[in-house]
């Protein structure tokens, strides 16, 4: 799939676009059984606060050729290369899981200043696409988007301490919902204030692309309803790190080799 223009210069203007029943139900269908054998698996993931509850899952292509597949999809690889303008390569991937009742807040943040700060990346010339695995409706956590506010200079960014700096593993405390980078109140209300926010709901199978730059963030799920979305950022291959990223390769991946576009059978 190719965007028009205007698709091109809303994501510009601001900072996201959104496409509803992108993918079909059979496609979620497979992404979601693949989804619950990987959570039954050893496969990389983060807990909520009380230990128990998973939060996120990285890196899902490692061990999954659907979720390998779909980072390759013409339908999300091409207009990420027309947002950025260049081939790309994928410099994370995960799922975030918002469980029916437990799952927790993400707090207003900006994507980039952690791949800035902790993978060297030097400009924000990526893009994340996030696949909706389940409905988002306004009760079960939906991503809340400032828009325009990637075009905005923040000035009050807060950085907390790493939690975890004794025991290796200071990368928990870039996922948890204490995680280190988060604005400010004050300029999240002042941002607010001017462009008020958005919160993309639809059925699962829908599409979101958004700007590294925009503030985002999610209320926990009160609802009876999962929310669970897969999360493919692309970086530019103009883009690559000044310096190797001392996180491990499922949250900053160092195949800098750009993706080639996936044949999709007819019928599909």
């Amino acid at each position: 799939m190719l965007l028009s223009q205007k698709d091109i210069n809303d994501y510009k203007e601001k900072g996201y676009l959104f496409f509803p029943s992108f993918l079909s139900s059979h496609e979620i269908i497979q992404l979601n059984t693949e989804l619950s054998i990987l959570i039954k698996e050893e496969s990389i993931k983060v807990y909520e606060k009380n230990e128990k509850t998973i939060r996120s899952l990285h890196a899902p292509n490692l061990q999954s050729v659907v979720f390998d597949d779909l980072q390759s999809d013409p339908r999300l690889l091409e207009p990420a290369m027309q947002l950025l303008e260049s081939e790309v390569y994928v410099h994370q991937y995960k799922v975030n899981l918002k469980a029916a009742f437990d799952g927790d807040v993400w707090k207003w943040h900006r994507d980039y200043i952690f791949w800035q700060k902790e993978d060297g990346l030097p400009k924000s010339l990526l893009t994340n696409v996030v696949v909706y695995l389940d409905e988002v409706t306004e009760y079960n956590g939906p991503l809340m988007l400032i828009p325009c506010s990637h075009n905005v200079e923040m000035k009050n960014s807060r950085v907390k301490g790493d939690i975890n700096q004794n025991n290796n593993e200071e990368w928990l405390n870039h996922l948890s919902a204490d995680f280190k980078y988060t604005i400010d109140n004050k300029e999240i209300k002042t941002l607010v204030d001017s462009y008020g926010i958005v919160a993309p709901k639809g059925p699962s199978g829908s599409v979101l692309f958004f700007h590294p730059e925009l503030a985002h963030a999610s209320a926990p799920n009160l609802s009876p309803y999962n929310r669970n979305i897969a999360i493919i950022t692309y970086n530019s291959i103009s883009n690559t790190p000044i310096q190797e990223s001392k996180r491990p390769d499922f949250l900053a991946n160092k195949n800098y080799s750009p993706l080639k576009v996936k044949i999709i059978e007819k019928g599909r």
